[in-house]
């Protein structure tokens, strides 16, 4: 078995390597990149330049095609003001009048600021797929109401900022003391969405080279939802290797202590 360092080299190599420029106009670029919505089409981006700015966008795709899947990102405010708040832990902003996900940057971030589109984007398009099940709630909204039943202390989201000026955000932040490690958690939505669970995999591990003055040990997790399908069992692996450790929801409701005291 490969080590968990040749793996994230390889995934880091991955994700600079396999995005496709080709030019739409003068001031247009379109970007293609390797990673796959639920409707399993390829996430692609549209570069616009003005002047010294550009503007990254998804032209609307995103919302629109989870609005024409019968989700609504505004059923209430509540949800409205979840999507908001974890749009900003990107970076990235939302035109209501065009459903454009989008965030202007310049050319010395524009690396940086691509990869934070994208991680956007595929976490509106994992996280807001309803559930059969409970086509009234979100696996977002379900965590958070478990967590504050049991009157846990918790930040969400949370931002890590690395060495090289990226920004990482985690749905969930437990905070640690001197005896107690802080526990970092991403959500994964979908058990067999590979795609996503790659992406969140590569964010985990280069919010790893963060700096940080805090001497304290860091434990990674990923809550994942088995709510209607076992998680795949190459997913489960790929976590392990990376040293994040996946938790089943079925067993994270059954005891909060398999994430709030591992």
């Amino acid at each position: 078995m490969e080590s968990a360092t040749n793996l994230k080299t390889e995934l880091l190599q991955w994700v600079k390597t396999s995005f496709d420029f080709s030019e739409v106009n003068s001031h247009a670029i379109r970007i293609d990149t390797p990673f796959l919505n639920h409707s399993n089409d390829s996430v692609v981006l549209y570069a616009e330049s003005s002047g010294m700015q550009i503007r990254l966008t998804d032209d609307g795709y995103t919302v629109s095609d989870l609005t024409f899947s019968g989700v609504s990102l505004t059923r209430s405010p509540k949800r409205a003001e979840l999507f908001k708040n974890q749009l900003v832990g990107y970076g990235v902003s939302f035109d209501p009048e065009t459903n454009e996900l989008y965030l202007n940057t310049t050319m010395d971030n524009f690396a940086q600021s691509k990869f934070r589109l994208v991680q956007a984007i595929l976490f509106v398009d994992d996280m807001f797929m309803l559930r059969k099940t409970n086509v009234r709630s979100l696996f977002y909204e379900d965590v958070t109401s478990q967590l504050e039943s049991a009157d846990l202390v918790f930040n969400t989201p949370y931002l890590i900022d690395d060495s090289i000026g990226m920004t990482h955000k985690f749905e969930f932040q437990f905070p640690g003391s001197r005896s107690k490690p802080e526990r970092l958690v991403k959500l994964l939505s979908s058990p067999t969405n590979e795609t996503y669970a790659k992406s969140l995999v590569t964010d985990v591990s280069m919010s790893k080279n963060a700096p940080t003055k805090i001497t304290r040990e860091q434990r990674f997790f990923t809550l994942i939802d088995d709510t209607e399908k076992s998680i795949s069992p190459s997913i489960y692996s790929l976590m392990l290797e990376n040293e994040i450790r996946p938790i089943e929801y079925s067993k994270f409701k059954k005891s909060h202590k398999v994430l709030t005291e591992a």
